[in-house]
């Protein structure tokens, strides 16, 4: 499962067609999607908590969804600041290199950490939220190379106070078992190194 946030720019409080508000409509509609578990919103800051199956979808899909939803409505809805907002599995700072493939290019980045459900890459060039991408890596000290598709889940982009580094974090969406239990006894090596939180998680 993956626990996001993002913020929707261009919403009004007024009710419109079925006599609901924009956050009502938005929440309303997304909760019938497959995929999507659960829809939180937080008056004040037109953020909406999302807990989706990245399996079923994407967080692009997501994004489209509710760029039509406005147009539909005749209102523009703008997403933007997608925060992944629970780091579920327990992880570890370590830096290798991944080599990762897109439609247009064979790319190469470091880690900054690593989970069993993905790991960060340091780039000055991230793709977009929802892209995906396939990964290539061999894990510190072992010989055996992993391979798994991806998706990215967030970008961190240069701010004062942020704990990370320019670059995306990607969520692994068929990770082999083998890969998950090498990565596990990585991370339970390195556990007295946490990383930091990102902005908007919970300590």
């Amino acid at each position: 499962m993956l626990s996001i946030s993002l913020k929707v720019e261009g919403m009004t409080e007024r009710a419109g067609q079925g006599g609901l508000t924009c956050p009502e409509r938005i929440r309303t509609a997304l909760s019938g999607v497959a995929g999507i578990l659960d829809v939180g919103y937080e008056k004040g800051r037109d953020r909406f908590y999302l807990t989706l199956d990245p399996r079923l979808i994407s967080v692009l899909t997501i994004i489209t969804a509710i760029e039509r939803l406005g147009r539909d409505s005749g209102h523009t809805y703008r997403p933007t600041d997608v925060r992944p907002e629970t780091l579920r599995e327990p992880r570890t700072l370590v830096a290798f290199e991944v080599h990762y493939e897109t439609q247009e290019a064979f790319l190469s980045a470091y880690s900054f950490n690593l989970s069993g459900g993905g790991l960060f890459l340091c780039t000055s060039e991230p793709l977009a939220v929802g892209e995906r991408l396939r990964v290539r890596f061999t894990l510190p000290g072992g010989e055996t190379p992993f391979e798994a598709t991806a998706q990215v889940a967030w970008v961190s982009e240069a701010r004062l106070g942020n704990p990370y580094p320019v670059g995306m974090g990607v969520q692994f969406l068929d990770l082999p078992l083998e890969a998950r239990d090498a990565i596990a006894a990585l991370v339970t090596a390195h556990l007295p190194q946490q990383p930091p939180k990102p902005f908007g998680t919970a300590a």
